[in-house]
């Protein structure tokens, strides 16, 4: 067991070809494959990604930080609890308990779970000072699936965009960009620029095409003025503002009033 000073001048501390890891005390066990990490754990680790980025990427290692960090099967699963923090590039990921396995590279995070993407990653045109915000119960992120699947309260928030839902997805393509986000359960989108809102169960963001397609019992889109569609599914353009409606739909239209 290594100890840092309690003075806190020196720091317990591990390297390896693959990282490092400092913290106020460091148990090793050779013999399990296991290392356990206590007290402001502070490291980096390379050939790993968290939220798009390239795990063969040597000049991006993820930083992380927690209270507690394990260790375990020879360095193959990380596991950090008490105030998880994880940072990649200009990408962040806090949750109270974040695991990572490096078999199918694997990312599980639950309790007060926030990630934050910049927004090029979703719009080739974002700023680089514009980002993408998720927050939720639980995160299960799949580098090789390219999928990073949200649960519970999630709330999404991007510079165009504030969507609510039960559950959210988000699939990524060979580039690392966010190319489709499904949500699912109590669904509600707001387009900031026109405050516009959907109300639906299940929507699909189609990032490149810019469209929304919607399904529910109904499925309602109001704009600021309380003009509403409702149809059992439609689909919304929010690059050209169009509007395709299927199966019984209702229209309510209220006219501005006049200055």
């Amino acid at each position: 067991m290594l100890h840092g000073d309690p003075s806190g001048l020196e720091r317990a501390s591990v390297s390896s070809p693959r990282g490092r890891v400092s913290s106020d005390q460091v148990q090793i066990n050779d013999r399990q494959g296991r290392l356990e990490a206590r007290g402001k754990v502070q490291g980096s680790l390379t050939g790993v990604a968290i939220l798009g980025v390239e795990a063969g990427d040597p000049a991006t290692p993820m930083h992380f930080a927690s209270e507690l960090l394990e260790i375990t099967q020879s360095g193959a699963s990380y596991r950090l609890r008490d105030g998880a923090r994880l940072w990649q590039g200009e990408r962040l990921l806090t949750a109270d308990d974040v695991s990572y396995r490096q078999e199918g590279e694997l990312v599980e995070a639950s309790g007060h779970v926030r990630a934050t993407f910049p927004a090029s990653q979703l719009d080739k045109e974002g700023s680089g000072e514009d980002q993408v915000v998720i927050t939720a119960r639980s995160l299960n992120y799949s580098r090789l699936g390219g999928q990073a699947v949200f649960r519970g309260d999630v709330r999404y928030s991007d510079p165009a965009n504030v969507l609510s839902a039960t559950e959210l997805s988000a699939a990524f393509d060979d580039q690392n960009r966010i190319r489709r986000i499904e949500a699912i359960g109590d669904v509600e989108l707001r387009e900031l620029a026109t405050g516009r809102t959907m109300t639906a169960q299940q929507a699909i963001r189609d990032v490149e095409l810019g469209t929304v397609h919607a399904t529910g019992s109904p499925v309602r889109l109001e704009d600021a003025n309380g003009s509403a569609v409702s149809s059992s599914s439609l689909t919304w353009n929010q690059a050209d503002g169009s509007v395709t409606v299927a199966g019984g739909t209702e229209t309510i239209y209220y006219p501005q009033e006049e200055p």
